[in-house]
C-alpha cells in the first residue's frame, strides 16, 4: 500500500528549527584553542585564573588583537565592536550568570581590589573592615573612640553579603545612619572590585561606539573586561548552569563571533 504523500509545508517548521545554529557548541570550539594557547603561553602559572590575569594585563597576541580592533576604522573593526555591542545587548536581555551573579558589562571585575584594610572615624565611632587575602576571611568592627567599647564584631570566611552583615546581632546597636556608614566602609574591601564598561558621559565624541551602545574610552580596561566576560561565559557553560534557551543562544552567538575573531590571531 502506497504511503500518503506528506505536504512539503509539513516539514517547514521542523527544518526551520534544525537550521538554527547551536552557538553553545560553536563557542566551546572557539574557546578550546584559546585555552590551549593560554596554557602554553603562560605555562609557569598554576591555575586558569592566574593565567587569565596575565592575558588581561601582559602584552600578548590575544590582548593586542582586541586593542587593535577597538581602534581600527575599517570593516573588521566595525564588525568586532558591533559584536561587543550585540553581546552587551544580549546579556541584558538574558539571565546568563556565573557563580550566581549575572554576567554584564555593567558589573565586571577588571582586577583584584588593592584595598584590603579600611579604618575610618565617624561621629565618635571607629569603623574598620579587613579582607585577608591569605586566608580569604573578612573581619568587621565598630567601636567607640573614647571608651574603646566594641559595638560590632564580625568575622566570616570569604566576603559575606551585605545582608549577612546586616543580620549580625551586634549590628542592631547601630542606627540607620551608622549602619549605612559601616556598609560604605565594608564595600571598600570587597575583593571583587566591579566596574562598568559602559560610557556614562554625554559628549558625543567620547566613548567607543559598539553597535547601538557606547563603551568607555579606556581600551586596556575594556579589553581586560571583555576577556573576563568571555571567561565567565566559559565557566557558566562548562559548569552546566545555563538554561539553553534562545536568549542564551543569542548571548553565545555574539560571544562566539568575538572569540572566533580573536583566536584567528593565534594561529
Amino acid at each position: 500500500m502506497a504511503k500518503a504523500k506528506v505536504p512539503a509545508a509539513y516539514y517547514v517548521r521542523e527544518w526551520y528549527e534544525k537550521s538554527e545554529i547551536d552557538y553553545f557548541s560553536a563557542f566551546v570550539k572557539a574557546y578550546i584553542p584559546f585555552n590551549a594557547w593560554m596554557n602554553d603561553h603562560f605555562k609557569g602559572e598554576a591555575t586558569d585564573r592566574a593565567m587569565l590575569e596575565r592575558v588581561k594585563s601582559d602584552a600578548n597576541t590575544f590582548r593586542q588583537k582586541i586593542l587593535t580592533l577597538l581602534e581600527l576604522e575599517d570593516t573588521a573593526g566595525y564588525e568586532f565592536r558591533g559584536a561587543i555591542g550585540s553581546l552587551h545587548g544580549a546579556l541584558e536581555e538574558s539571565t546568563v550568570a556565573n557563580s550566581g551573579e549575572k554576567i554584564s558589562f555593567q558589573n565586571v571585575v577588571i582586577c583584584k581590589n588593592s584595598i584590603t584594610n579600611v579604618n575610618q572615624s565617624y561621629h565618635g565611632l571607629q569603623y574598620s573592615a579587613k579582607y585577608d587575602q591569605s586566608t580569604g576571611a573578612t573581619t568587621v568592627e565598630v567601636k567607640e573612640n573614647k571608651s574603646g567599647k566594641i559595638l560590632v564584631a564580625l568575622s566570616e570566611p570569604g566576603y559575606p553579603t551585605e545582608d549577612t552583615v546586616i543580620k549580625n546581632p551586634s549590628v542592631n546597636a547601630l542606627n540607620q545612619s551608622r549602619l549605612d556608614y559601616l556598609l560604605g566602609v565594608y564595600r571598600q574591601v570587597n575583593p571583587r572590585k566591579e566596574e562598568s564598561l559602559l560610557y556614562q558621559g554625554r559628549k558625543k565624541k567620547e566613548g567607543i561606539v559598539c553597535g547601538a551602545y557606547k563603551m568607555i574610552k579606556e581600551e586596556k580596561k575594556l579589553a581586560a573586561g571583555l576577556i573576563e566576560i568571555l571567561y565567565s561565559l566559559r565557566n557558566a557553560l562548562f559548569h552546566g548552569v545555563i538554561d539553553p534557551n534562545k536568549d542564551a543562544n543569542k548571548v553565545y552567538g555574539a560571544a562566539y563571533r568575538i572569540m572566533h575573531t580573536l583566536v584567528g590571531a593565534l594561529t
